[in-house]
């Protein structure tokens, strides 16, 4: 995938991630509501340094970790 493909794909999935978290809904439960494939979410929300603060803390949420990554 070249440079510009994945920075359009990373700001598509930084808005899902951002939605999903704005919503108060459980991940499984906002997914599943909003057609969103599970695994596409996490593959997204695992990226190391893609997103800002507040998706790196639904990503600490999401892994366990009470500290965002």
């Amino acid at each position: 995938m070249d440079k510009i493909t994945h920075q359009v794909r990373a700001e598509h999935w930084t808005r899902i991630l951002n939605e999903c978290m704005n919503s108060g809904m459980s991940k499984t439960a906002w997914c599943k509501a909003n057609g969103v494939s599970d695994k596409q979410f996490f593959y997204w929300l695992i990226i190391p340094g893609l997103f800002e603060p507040p998706v790196r803390t639904l990503r600490a949420t999401y892994s366990g970790n009470s500290e965002p990554h």
